[in-house]
């Protein structure tokens, strides 16, 4: 029996509401023959299936599945802990309804609570057979034709397999550069070394794109400090806010851009910005590092920017007064 793997629940989701009913749906109205189902790697649509999904059940609110054929890639992939849980993809195909159009593996499912994949790696088989021509007349004692017959017979298999060994060889020894008459040793040595040059070249490789992953990550984290920076220089979010949003830039930089471009400048950081008055706003003293105006709203927050900028009282109660206005 094949076993089966939970990979949905049903609820709702920034994509929309599935019901236990529309869980029945797409258990009914999967056919292999119509579209069967890849196991894909984050929801990507090229390259080779890592399998198949058998078959479909609904289970109450959970979406059950079994399947086959699945590669090695995917089985090491699980098994090294690289990838853990499942991910659906459902269409709405005009005439049938709702449709289990991939399961994927993912790292971050939208399905919260789902159990981890853990593909079974199973041994081959042993296999009798019970056929009469396997025995080859051996069991024949008296018959000097059948012992004849087989030896003839593993003679010319011997023959076969030893012309195939020359051939495979042969073809082996011209994809690699080497004369066609190159004896094993040659071969052998040659494909080490091969090897070996290759495995440098992997280290070297390997090495190369850890760096620039690394390098990267820090783009990608100087990114969102910038972009969260920027929003609280402008008055779009309050600095108690940083934290939290700064962690949303770096897991999803496009989303947090997008929610920040919509969110109205504060008034109140409006209200609090200095005006121009007697105070001269050209000096650097009321600039912070970003190049942000530092504001009165800002010094009763942090005290030890009087010290650090070197505020003195008239340039305070000028600050107060603008504040106050």
């Amino acid at each position: 029996m094949q076993k089966q793997y939970k990979v949905f629940i049903a609820g709702k989701y920034p994509q929309g509401e599935i019901s236990e009913a529309d869980l029945k749906q797409i258990a009914s109205n999967y056919s292999p023959s119509y579209h069967e189902a890849p196991l894909t790697l984050d929801h990507k649509r090229e390259g080779s299936a890592l399998g198949w999904i058998d078959s479909v059940a609904a289970k109450g609110k959970e979406l059950w599945v079994t399947f086959s054929k699945i590669s090695d890639e995917a089985k090491q992939l699980v098994r090294e802990g690289k990838y853990k849980r499942p991910s659906i993809e459902i269409a709405d195909y005009d005439g049938i309804g709702k449709y289990l159009r991939a399961v994927s593996l993912v790292n971050f499912p939208q399905v919260k609570g789902l159990p981890e994949m853990q593909f079974q790696t199973t041994d081959k088989e042993a296999v009798i057979y019970f056929s009469e021509d396997c025995f080859l007349n051996l069991h024949d004692e008296d018959s000097e034709e059948g012992n004849l017959k087989e030896k003839k017979s593993i003679k010319k298999t011997s023959k076969t397999k030893t012309k195939n060994v020359s051939e495979k060889t042969t073809r082996f020894a011209e994809s690699l550069g080497l004369e066609p008459g190159a004896e094993i040793e040659q071969i052998a040595e040659y494909a080490e070394a091969k090897i070996n040059s290759l495995q440098s070249e992997v280290i070297t490789l390997s090495d190369a794109v850890r760096r620039y992953e690394e390098e990267i990550e820090k783009l990608s984290e100087k990114r969102a400090e910038n972009l969260i920076g920027d929003a609280v220089s402008s008055g779009k979010i309050l600095p108690a806010q940083k934290d939290f949003l700064l962690t949303f830039a770096q897991n999803d930089y496009e989303a947090c851009k997008s929610y920040i471009e919509m969110l109205p400048a504060n008034p109140l950081f409006e209200k609090n910005k200095v005006q121009n008055g007697s105070l001269n706003l050209k000096d650097p003293k009321y600039f912070n590092e970003r190049g942000a105006r530092i504001t009165y709203a800002q010094i009763l927050r942090n005290p030890k920017l009087i010290e650090k900028n070197n505020f003195s009282e008239a340039e305070l109660e000028q600050m107060r007064q603008e504040h106050f206005k």
